[in-house]
């Protein structure tokens, strides 16, 4: 008998040494990957004040998730320290760590039910997807940080067995909080987990219906572009390897808050299970800033900034000479594209257009124009605008100068073939209508919002296939025979200008511009005429818009001079004719209203990731709707004049 006993106490000892060398080993490999992961994310932290400015609500977003995981890198190493290493610390310690921790865990939760609502809402219902504001984003963070916090301390210390527990709150008393009976508790663990679980739910509701409306839509013509459905797929598997990577993280550790309450476990399947939950969470803190760091390009680019400035420091500080200027100089070829497509310096000019509009006077001829503002470049205050990235900001126009996108006829095949010109543009008013007589104002913010679309490349290939291609005219009389037949077709894209109905004549519209807005205003009468189709006015564009005829001796407006990177030639004088005949079909045919949820619809397509083609389609079906419209309308008071003659000259 007691050699049994000595071997059973022997047996006992071994076992016991062996689980608290497990737990020893475990807690200094979960510190050390902490502190691994703390470093990584505060590195991301570090660069994400080189993001290039205006930053998205994404983007706001993510970069407070890599503020929680560095908060939670911290979080496990204290409790590491303090519930292992330093075991003579006060149980409210601890206690009060796992306050601070769990509501770390819920802020990263949240924000990533943010991320997932803003992207939901974003790809199902276009039109709402300004409800997520930096506004709203910042006050999401920080209810997201106060009310868990606020909660579970509440939570902590109602539950018996808590920060009440003997010797309450005795945070630097070896005996303070004695026992830790709330782990006990089935409903205390019920609580914790309840939060996590709905959450969880949540993800998986709305990215299962992000996947079944991606589906759907794919199947749309007017949609099914491979650039779109690119573009789509990768910010989607961005976001579903962060939420697979938090589902990964935090159902183990679920898990193990909720066996307890359904079975009891051995103390070494308990321990096994512990550590492989705590394991997962600190792996998905290391895995998120590689998320960040491979799949966001403005991630990249920032510490693509960070380093190169760091690098410049240190050379400045030891005095040490570059050896390539010019490969240093030199962005790399997979952030070029990043730099053209980003509108850092579209915000400032956006900001002074706002301000132009507003400090112009209100009169409706527009004859005294509002002060111009110098164009400063904002590449000298963002942060990156340093010397070796000057040469690598968006295209800016001249000053109180927008610009018109049009699409040439004899590159139909060419989606990308557009040629860029620049004309000064007034304050315009809206002609009469059909049997109406009505003046809508059109400011100048909202000509100059016609110019999404700017593309510095696109317009110097343009102009050197037109400098290279030049038709004679009965190539010209040959491409307008076939261009009506192409208009129905599938793979012509036409754009907002090319794809219009046509005005009638100068003469017929009065001249607002050129009035005195106090007179008074006398209706004239439009002839009853059937306006073109689309296919007439394509062809109508096909054969070149022939200069009008001069009644006048004003001259023309003066043209800025173009940037020689821009622009092969100067532009011709046809232009301004037809940025005329442009600026009236804006405003004869579209209202305000329908002017707003068109640049909405635009809008809302370039940030879903669609390409010039989709949104050319788009702008082409909206126009041709309101075209039909509007013949269907003048054929009714066609109609309804001719009925009326009949039955004066019955009576």
């Amino acid at each position: 008998m007691d050699n049994e006993t000595i071997t059973l106490s022997e047996l006992e000892e071994a076992v016991q040494r062996y689980e608290t060398n497990l737990v020893n080993f475990s807690a200094i490999t979960m510190t050390t990957f902490s502190i691994i992961a703390l470093l990584v994310n505060l590195y991301l932290l570090s660069c994400a004040r080189n993001l290039r400015r205006p930053v998205s609500v994404n983007l706001r977003l993510c970069v407070f998730l890599l503020a929680c995981d560095a908060l939670c890198s911290v979080c496990y190493i204290l409790t590491y320290l303090i519930n292992i290493f330093f075991s003579h610390f006060s149980n409210c310690t601890s206690l009060l760590l796992e306050v601070i921790k769990m509501s770390t865990f819920t802020a990263s939760v949240v924000t990533l039910a943010a991320l997932a609502l803003n992207h939901y809402v974003g790809i199902v219902y276009p039109l709402h997807r300004n409800f997520f504001t930096p506004r709203n984003v910042r006050w999401t963070v920080i209810l997201a940080y106060i009310i868990p916090l606020t909660t579970y301390l509440l939570i902590f210390t109602i539950f018996p067995g808590g920060l009440r527990a003997h010797k309450a709150f005795a945070f630097f008393d070896n005996e303070g909080c004695a026992g830790l009976q709330i782990y006990r508790n089935n409903y205390f663990r019920a609580t914790l987990v309840g939060p996590f679980i709905f959450f969880i739910l949540m993800l998986s509701y709305l990215y299962l219906h992000i996947l079944i409306h991606m589906r759907r839509i794919s199947r749309d013509p007017l949609l099914a572009n491979n650039t779109t459905r690119r573009n789509n797929r990768k910010l989607l598997i961005t976001i579903l390897l962060l939420a697979g990577s938090a589902c990964i993280g935090w159902l183990p550790t679920t898990i193990n808050f909720l066996v307890p309450m359904v079975m009891n476990l051995q103390k070494r399947a308990r321990l096994y299970l512990g550590i492989f939950a705590q394991f997962l969470h600190v792996a998905k803190l290391l895995a998120d800033a590689f998320i960040y760091a491979s799949r966001l390009i403005e991630i990249r680019y920032a510490m693509y900034v960070s380093n190169q400035s760091v690098q410049l420091w240190i050379m400045r500080t030891f005095r040490i000479e570059l050896t390539d200027e010019k490969s240093s100089s030199t962005v790399p070829p997979q952030f070029q594209k990043y730099l053209s497509e980003t509108n850092e310096n579209r915000s400032a000019r956006s900001r002074r257009v706002k301000s132009e509009f507003q400090n112009s006077t209100p009169k409706r001829g527009g004859s005294k124009r509002p002060k111009s503002v110098s164009n400063v470049s904002s590449a000298c205050n963002s942060p990156s605008g340093s010397k070796l990235l000057a040469n690598h900001q968006a295209l800016k126009p001249s000053k109180s100068v927008p610009s018109v996108v049009v699409q040439s006829k004899s590159e139909a095949k060419n989606n990308n073939s557009v040629v860029v010109k620049s004309v000064r543009l007034s304050v315009v008013s809206n002609p009469q209508q059909h049997l109406a007589s009505k003046r809508i104002l059109m400011p100048k913010i909202e000509i100059n919002m016609l110019l999404e679309e700017l593309s510095s490349s696109e317009a110097k290939d343009f102009m050197k296939n037109k400098s290279n291609n030049q038709t004679s005219p009965s190539d010209a009389a040959m491409n307008n025979s076939t261009s009506s037949s192409s208009e129905d077709t599938d793979e012509s894209t036409t754009d907002l200008i090319s794809s219009v109905v046509s005005v009638p004549p100068e003469s017929v519209l009065p001249d607002y511009d050129g009035t005195d807005s106090n007179q008074p205003e006398t209706p004239t009468s439009l002839p009853k005429s059937r306006p073109m189709m689309l296919s007439e006015f394509a062809n109508h564009l096909a054969g070149g818009i022939q200069p009008k005829v001069e009644t006048t001796t004003l001259p023309l407006p003066d043209f800025p001079t173009p940037k020689p990177s821009v622009f092969a030639s100067l532009p011709d004088d046809t232009f301004p004719n037809m940025v005329s005949e442009a600026k009236d079909f804006i405003r004869r045919y579209l209202s305000p209203e329908q002017w707003r949820k068109l640049r909405i619809l635009l809008k809302t397509m370039k940030e879903v990731g669609g390409s010039r083609q989709d949104i050319h389609r788009a702008a082409t079906v909206f126009i041709s709707k309101k075209n039909e419209m509007y013949i269907l309308e003048w054929n009714r008071n066609n109609k309804y004049c001719a009925n009326g003659n009949r039955k004066v000259k019955e009576t």
